[in-house]
């Protein structure tokens, strides 16, 4: 193509050819504004004021791909032509980041407002997401060790769904701190007889490359508060409540399979039931 317009830019060469692909005839209103907008934006980058990516080290397709990126996404000023050449390396979203997104959205209405979103639906992109795990053994305390501390929340659990509409007890927050091999979990819960917090306390291990162990040894009942507190103070009969958890509290269903691990969103298996619990990173 060169041959017969050795005059023109390569960028305007491929710029006419997708024009003819995209079959716009040259009179049509459509194909004169992108013309325009073209040369507004070939000719801004040749000003010493505008950062480009075509420097002596690039090569000529580089500087192509450049560009390309930069006339599809900017308008034709200076400055955002600019800023279109700094951003091309952005990555377009992701399956993994949609469907995350999409999750934590479905769910949070379903708690907060009673959405009638499917179960089905939240169950299928749970699916797909344990599908697309991007962590090799989450299960393992290389993975997990590096992304598991601070404060997690679950925003999606069936099975506490369940339970919360045959006691008609909302269990809202569950949360998770963890800190280095130390777990504490927090149920805040309300009801028609009243509200308050269940409170445990523990470690938690790695059993395999897929498989983690929790250990709680501590618990505690807030009736009434606020605030949840593992102090016997803030206890509803502590000594009695504590045995009771450390009674409840059997290794048969201690251990859990990781599914799904990154730093912001962790699926595990809660395996006496067969469900599958989402937990968010805040």
């Amino acid at each position: 193509a060169e041959n017969f317009y050795p005059h023109l830019p390569p960028s305007l060469l491929i710029f006419d050819g997708l024009t003819k692909m995209a079959r716009l005839d040259h009179t049509n209103p459509l194909f004169l504004l992108i013309l325009i907008n073209y040369f507004t934006f070939y000719y801004a980058l040749q000003t010493p004021n505008v950062i480009t990516c075509n420097d002596a080290a690039t090569s000529r397709r580089n500087w192509l791909t450049s560009a390309g990126l930069a006339v599809a996404a900017c308008s034709s000023t200076k400055v955002r032509c600019a800023a279109a050449l700094t951003d091309a390396s952005t990555e377009v979203p992701t399956e993994l980041e949609d469907l995350k997104r999409k999750l934590i959205y479905l769910a949070k209405q379903r708690a907060v407002d009673g959405s009638s979103s499917p179960v089905s639906d939240l169950d299928g992109l749970v699916r797909r997401l344990c599908e697309l795990n991007p962590t090799s053994s989450p299960g393992s305390k290389a993975s997990y060790a590096p992304i598991s501390d601070g404060r997690w929340r679950v925003v999606y659990a069936p099975h506490i769904d369940t339970l919360s509409k045959l006691g008609r007890t909302k269990f809202d927050p569950i949360g998770y701190d963890l800190s280095d091999d130390k777990i504490v979990s927090n149920v805040r819960y309300e009801s028609f007889f009243g509200n308050g917090w269940l409170n445990a306390a523990g470690t938690f291990s790695s059993v395999d490359e897929n498989v983690t162990r929790i250990n709680f040894d501590d618990f505690s009942w807030n009736v009434g508060k606020d605030h949840p507190s593992l102090a016997d103070k803030e206890s509803v009969l502590p000594t009695l409540i504590r045995g009771i958890g450390r009674a409840g509290f059997l290794p048969s269903i201690s251990q859990f399979p990781v599914e799904y691990l990154d730093k912001d969103l962790c699926i595990f298996k809660f395996p006496p039931l067969g469900v599958r619990i989402v937990a968010q990173k805040l």
